[in-house]
């Protein structure tokens, strides 16, 4: 299946890496984070092997790119495999005679590393620390609830019905969670739920944290702690991912911890 005319036209006219990477980002309807981290890697491509047409970079180039990056960690040199490969792949199958010579290099393998979750003692220290406190309501959403901040900033009181709630997430998707019972005993009649914006809670969340005497965690360690509750409880993994509202099961098995640490 041969691209738009149009589209094979507007490629042409953006004939450098640089300009190229916009219209890669639009036609992949990368989220702004992804965008924002594919942009970063494409630029430090750039210096490496120079802003020019995808069809002028040899197969030297990218190893010699390639071999530069040996000193980073194998997550973050995966990171730069799939986005530098995905790139001069769409370059390829825009019209451009682009080389890709990291089909042929394999992967780094990134070592299962272990979720970062709350112990018990954790949970409890910082459940004491925001209690009675406008930080609690929001914590509880993370915590018993397994809302991402973003999805908490947004939420609101009117979002809440029946014993449900409507969350609006990653991409634009909007589900339906069950409101957990320590939720509901603070729901206000209406308005905002956390009066902040994402990054303004993470850091409250942090504060609070570290006045408890947690480290090394923030507001993504509450979802993971809600997961791996959920599992230890006897959950399924499938009914975890659901809750989490994971879009598969490998997502999820890679999130939470099978069994809750005590320690």
């Amino acid at each position: 299946m041969f691209p738009p005319r149009d589209v094979l036209t507007l490629n042409r006219m953006a004939g450098t890496i640089t300009e190229l990477v916009e219209l890669w980002i639009t036609a992949r309807s990368y989220a702004p984070t992804s965008a924002k981290q594919r942009r970063c890697i494409l630029g430090l491509f750039v210096e490496s092997v120079g802003d020019r047409a995808p069809q002028d970079i040899t197969p030297r180039d990218v190893l010699g790119w390639w071999a530069c990056t040996e000193g980073l960690s194998p997550a973050t040199r995966r990171s730069y495999h799939v986005a530098v490969g995905g790139f001069l792949s769409w370059c390829r199958a825009m019209g451009y005679e682009a080389t890709n010579v990291l089909e042929q290099v394999r992967r780094p393998s990134v070592p299962r590393h272990v979720p970062k979750v709350l112990t018990i003692d954790e949970e409890q220290r910082l459940r004491s620390q925001v209690a009675g406190v406008e930080l609690e309501l929001p914590v509880l959403l993370m915590l018993d609830m397994g809302l991402r901040r973003a999805e908490v900033s947004r939420a609101r009181a009117e979002d809440v019905s029946a014993g449900w709630m409507v969350v609006h997430g990653k991409g634009g998707a909007v589900d339906r969670v069950p409101v957990a019972g320590s939720v509901a005993a603070l729901m206000p009649e209406s308005g905002r739920l956390a009066p902040w914006s994402p990054d303004a809670l993470a850091m409250r969340v942090k504060t609070a944290m570290r006045h408890a005497g947690i480290h090394g965690h923030g507001c993504h360690s509450l979802r993971r702690t809600f997961g791996t509750r959920l599992m230890a409880g006897g959950a399924s993994a499938v009914d975890t991912m659901r809750l989490l509202r994971h879009s598969n099961l490998a997502t999820t098995t890679l999130y939470v911890r099978s069994q809750f640490d005590a320690a």
